[in-house]
């Protein structure tokens, strides 16, 4: 069999000494795209007027997330009042292998879902990566 289920994914928060607290009723966890910028060093000297490049800061892309608002549960309201203050957050997303990614950042967004007749009540948003970003394999 190849491949793996994404199902069973999950991202936490972390705000200060505070215990951790999982987004909860999760649906959707995007891709944690990490890429580096690039620094033009080309000049006279360059081989055969070719274009040379080195590898700069690196950068990473919004995270995006998606889940339910179920009743009982306040995550949509906690998130809410992130974004509202722009807090700081230490971040982990586990996924179904046991592997982890961890980053700081903030809430950049959040977003009540469209509301239909034949819908569910959900939310959706983005994560904003501040510095480094560290993968953990599974045991």
């Amino acid at each position: 069999m190849a491949g793996r289920r994404a199902m069973g994914a999950k991202l936490s928060y972390t705000v200060g000494t505070d215990p951790k607290k999982y987004i909860a009723h999760l649906t959707s966890l995007g891709a944690i795209n990490t890429a580096n910028e690039e620094i033009d060093v080309t000049d006279h000297d360059s081989p055969n007027g070719n274009q040379e490049f080195i590898a700069g800061a690196q950068t990473h892309e919004n995270v995006s997330f998606a889940g339910n608002i179920v009743p009982g549960d306040d995550t949509f309201k906690r998130i809410w009042a992130l974004v509202q203050a722009r807090t700081t957050c230490s971040f982990e997303a586990e996924y179904a292998d046991g592997s982890k990614m961890t980053f700081s950042g903030y809430f950049a967004n959040v977003t009540m879902g469209e509301q239909t007749t034949d819908g569910l009540m959900g939310y959706e948003g983005e994560l904003r990566i501040s510095g480094d970003v560290t993968f953990g394999e599974s045991a």
